[in-house]
């Protein structure tokens, strides 16, 4: 984890989705930003938890679901491979 003035920034890479990709969760005073780094540009993400579901489509190389608030998350990269993530 590395501090960059009032934001925090963690990576973790995904070994099980159909191209390296990396989930960066940048925390902004009470929500995150989560960015999905991918070679993968003609990948669809899926954001889903009990009360929403999100989707973001990729652009060079990355995207992106902004103002999430804690809790477990199910991310889907174009419904076929998926991922927990819990926020605290």
């Amino acid at each position: 984890m590395s501090s960059n003035g009032n934001n925090s920034v963690i990576d973790y890479n995904i070994t099980s989705f159909g191209s390296n990709t990396i989930v960066r969760a940048i925390a902004n005073k009470n929500t995150i930003v989560l960015e999905i780094h991918t070679h993968n540009n003609d990948a669809t993400y899926l954001l889903m938890n009990k009360e929403r579901s999100m989707h973001s489509n990729v652009y060079d190389g990355m995207a992106v679901f902004e103002n999430i608030e804690k809790g477990v998350y199910v991310l889907s990269e174009n419904m076929k491979h998926f991922c927990v993530i819990e926020i605290q």
